[in-house]
């Protein structure tokens, strides 16, 4: 396996940096997937499963990035190359579709998919589970953020550039310059202006892609917002929220530093709570209001970073070699 080291992820970081693990081809999915929850001491599950963990959900190979969605909590498995629907109220596998190999999703809706194999966009019907269009756009390592009607595209590491899709048809709209080349993303809204992570200087431009010229920030390290708050996690460790407005630090919170560029996510409740991973096992609770940073929990030593979400009232983390997903209650 390779890992791509693009140098910024967003909040479940880990959708973006796995690259060669297995392929599939890009096909129909399914609803009638039969994966049921198991109990934390059910045989097969990872070693040593924290009692904070409520369920532990079966996945197909490689479960990575998590998105939620309106009603459901969406994992991509880069493995297996499935996007597939986990139901909240009962903690089942309820649907499935087949997008293709290494595959990974949009940060903010699950509608969109890269497979880092072939670095293509993919557009999905979440309702028929079927692919409905397919663009390269260079996405492998990248970063897909939908914003109103279009998806972006941050081009990885093998690749630069962005690239502006139509959010229905998934047609081209444009190609968008960057500073620096395989920036990885993400990609932002703030005050009303696209900003693109991943360097010093940072592009802008207006939601339909007109370019705003460059910021003279940096922008790296940046993660997808957390509910309407922006924040930088620089390899220092200091959780940095950002004004929207300025770009300019608000809060900064000392925590565990992580100790390169890819293997690290955070996640939040949009209230002023936050769950942060800075290396593969070390997952900690952060309260801004506090700025008091505890540890939560120690997870599974995985082959590939772990990926984190909060939805529904609970904590989502994927469990890479073991094909699960646990979901946990972060007050327990």
């Amino acid at each position: 396996m390779t890992i791509t080291t693009p140098s910024v992820i967003g909040v479940t970081v880990i959708a973006l940096l796995l690259t060669a693990c297995s392929s599939a081809d890009v096909g129909q999915g399914s609803g009638d997937a039969s994966k049921s929850p198991s109990s934390a001491t059910s045989p097969g599950t990872a070693a040593s499963v924290p009692p904070s963990v409520k369920a532990v959900i079966h996945t197909d190979h490689g479960p990575a990035a998590l998105v939620a969605s309106g009603d459901a909590i969406w994992v991509a498995n880069h493995r297996g190359g499935t996007l597939e629907k986990i139901d909240p109220s009962t903690n089942r596998v309820v649907g499935s579709v087949t997008v293709g190999g290494e595959l990974n999703v949009s940060d903010n809706d699950p509608a969109w998919a890269c497979t880092n194999v072939d670095s293509k966009a993919h557009h999905i019907d979440l309702t028929a589970l079927s692919v409905t269009s397919s663009t390269k756009t260079g996405c492998n390592g990248g970063s897909i953020r939908v914003i109103g009607n279009t998806a972006w595209s941050a081009a990885g590491s093998d690749d630069v550039g962005a690239t502006l899709l139509d959010g229905t048809t998934g047609s081209i709209r444009a190609h968008l310059a960057l500073p620096t080349s395989g920036s990885g993303g993400p990609v932002v809204l703030a005050h009303g202006r696209v900003l693109i992570g991943g360097g010093d200087p940072t592009a802008a431009y207006t939601p339909a892609g007109k370019s705003l010229g460059l910021l003279p920030v940096d922008m790296s390290w940046l993660v997808p917002p957390i509910g309407g708050d922006l924040y930088r996690v620089p390899d220092s460790g200091d959780i940095t929220q950002l004004d929207p407005t300025t770009l300019k630090p608000v809060l900064t919170i000392p925590a565990p530093k992580h100790t390169d560029d890819w293997n690290w996510a955070i996640t939040g409740d949009g209230h002023g709570h936050l769950w942060y991973r800075p290396d593969y096992t070390h997952l900690y609770s952060v309260d801004t209001a506090t700025r008091q940073v505890s540890l939560l929990m120690t997870l599974p030593w995985e082959e590939t970073p772990t990926g984190i979400r909060y939805a529904f009232g609970s904590l989502w983390i994927t469990n890479f070699d073991n094909d699960t997903v646990w979901r946990v209650d972060p007050t327990a």
